[in-house]
């Protein structure tokens, strides 16, 4: 499995002084790294681009050399599928993330086309006409599961004390994700 990490995530604690950019830009690659490791026992890898959290490539020339390097990833690592965010997701980073994967997926025939909520999971807005949405049930795979939600120390815990306005997931919504089945849309032209 191959990740390609768009933003930095640097901007999940913005006022912490005991994890300035970098430090917290450290830690939260190594939450990554952890995460990949526990789900896919040590096979994964995950490539990152560097964009700031909430920075990703709003001009076309910056997501077109985006798009470029994932269709030499595809083209060189026999790449058959590409799952993204869903491109409704409330966070712009995401929102970005999934329109640069369609270009790509438009430029690959064949190529299999996943696109998944975050956020928008708790949102009123629907797939668009032609989308599949599929339900993956997560149960049999809960433990490894909740050890890469729990790899995320600083989204999951107080471990970064000094910033009231730092991200925290709350109780309800780990559960949700951890307990609730995954969801995927897909398209007709790309499934």
């Amino acid at each position: 499995m191959l990740v390609v990490a768009l933003t930095d995530g640097r901007l999940s604690h913005p006022h912490s002084r005991l994890f300035p950019a970098d430090r917290l830009i450290a830690l939260r690659q190594a939450e990554q790294v952890e995460a990949m490791r526990l789900l896919t026992r040590g096979t994964g890898e995950i490539i990152t681009l560097g964009f700031p959290d909430q920075g990703a490539p709003e001009a076309q020339a910056d997501r077109a050399a985006v798009r470029d390097q994932l269709l030499h990833l595809i083209d060189t690592r026999n790449v058959t599928a590409l799952w993204t965010t869903w491109e409704h997701d409330p966070h712009p980073d995401h929102r970005c993330a999934a329109a640069i994967a369609r270009q790509v997926a438009d430029a690959r025939a064949g190529l299999g086309f996943w696109r998944y909520p975050v956020w928008g999971r708790f949102i009123e807005d629907a797939p668009r006409a032609g989308d599949v949405l599929y339900r993956f049930d997560g149960a049999p795979f809960r433990s490894e599961k909740r050890a890469a939600i729990d790899a995320y120390r600083s989204q999951m815990t107080d471990l970064i004390p000094d910033d009231p306005d730092g991200f925290v997931m709350d109780a309800r919504a780990r559960r949700h994700f951890l307990e609730s089945p995954e969801l995927f849309i897909g398209d007709g032209n790309h499934v």
